[in-house]
């Protein structure tokens, strides 16, 4: 029973996401102006014009 436990931990963690890299000095989660962030052909900007 111990071996299907481990193997169920295991396969876990390894299909867990990963996460950016902690950095205690960073100011902002994000960045002031999204714009800086997102490319220039995102959706977002044609969401934009649309409403």
């Amino acid at each position: 029973m111990d071996s299907v436990n481990n193997y169920a931990i295991l396969r876990f963690m390894k299909t867990q996401t990963p996460f950016r890299p902690y950095n205690p000095d960073q100011l902002l989660l994000l960045p002031p102006d999204m714009t800086h962030w997102l490319p220039q052909d995102h959706l977002v900007y044609f969401w934009d014009t649309i409403c």
